[in-house]
């Protein structure tokens, strides 16, 4: 089962990567550039990091989601429902690309950082403590369709400790999870993706190491649902590197409509706050129902790292 994934990576990766350049293109001509800081106001220097790490160009913007190639190829993406760029937390949202109604709050403490992704949009910087980002009970509508089409979960990160929660959602508001991405020091630093297994409060987890912390990484977590070939298979795929899990060892229990989405730490009902805050910086958390192609998966990891 494990190969059948990966044999779809290799037959379709090169195709997909013949676009690279056109997507370069198009955000040199909408966004100002991979070199120049562009202007404020939507296409221009984004809320905050302006030319961005690697054009160096412009300054902090005013405000806009700066238009560039890697978010041009995101939300081209199949099946994509919820993207949220985390470049505004200045401000107390967090902006929703797909639907505003679910933009998220931003809370505790928590800066501005240059995009990871090198364009012209900013990422967050989790400070230790208490930063998070929340996107409130019933505000996201597409978990029933995961149960059978699946779902990816993508996101960039820069981890200043080996630890902590990057994205949670609970099952049934107090002691399981739907899924968890988290970071985890034992005798390597590695990156856990967690499921609830139905009809138990146990979790299947599937763990991937992490070469090393300080440096920034593409992470997106698969899972397969019922209704795909092979039926509930959990995947990771880290730097373009992939593990799967065994078919049929990490069902998934579909998430209760009324518990938060929560980015940077997890959400415990029972104490009423949060735990395991990730402190480092997170940028572009997009989330696909179908579960996405990993040949695409590929693409933006290279995609992000070419600007």
């Amino acid at each position: 089962m494990r190969l059948a994934w990966l044999a779809l990576v290799t037959v379709t990766a090169c195709a997909s990567i013949a676009n690279l350049d056109e997507f370069r293109d198009v955000g040199a001509q909408a966004g100002g550039g991979a070199d120049q800081g562009g202007a404020d106001a939507e296409g221009g220097g984004g809320t905050h990091a302006g030319g961005g790490p690697v054009g160096g160009g412009g300054t902090a913007g005013a405000g806009g989601q700066g238009v560039t190639a890697y978010r041009d190829a995101i939300l081209a993406g199949p099946g994509l429902v919820s993207y949220w760029r985390l470049g505004d937390s200045a401000s107390t949202a967090a902006k929703n690309l797909i639907d505003s109604s679910a933009d998220g709050t931003y809370l505790g403490d928590l800066t501005a950082h240059a995009g990871l992704v090198g364009d012209t949009d900013g990422a967050t910087r989790f400070q230790p403590g208490n930063g998070k980002m929340v996107v409130g009970a019933n505000k996201l509508d597409f978990f029933d369709s995961f149960a059978n089409g699946g779902f990816t979960i993508e996101l960039w990160f820069k981890p200043d400790l080996a630890s902590g929660t990057l994205i949670s959602l609970r099952a049934d508001g107090a002691t399981t999870w739907s899924f968890r991405l988290r970071l985890e020091a034992s005798t390597a630093a590695r990156v856990l993706f967690d499921l609830t297994v139905p009809n138990s409060d146990l979790v299947a987890t599937l763990p991937m190491d992490l070469d090393e912390t300080a440096q920034v990484h593409h992470l997106a977590a698969s899972w397969s649902g019922g209704g795909e070939s092979p039926a509930f298979q959990a995947c990771l795929i880290l730097d373009d590197v992939t593990k799967c899990g065994d078919e049929n060892t990490a069902s998934f229990s579909v998430p209760n409509q009324s518990a938060d989405l929560v980015v940077g730490a997890e959400q415990n009902v029972i104490l009423d706050g949060t735990q395991s805050h990730f402190v480092g910086v997170i940028d572009e958390v997009a989330i696909y129902t179908p579960m996405l192609d990993p040949a695409v998966i590929s693409l933006h990891n290279q995609l992000g790292r070419m600007q």
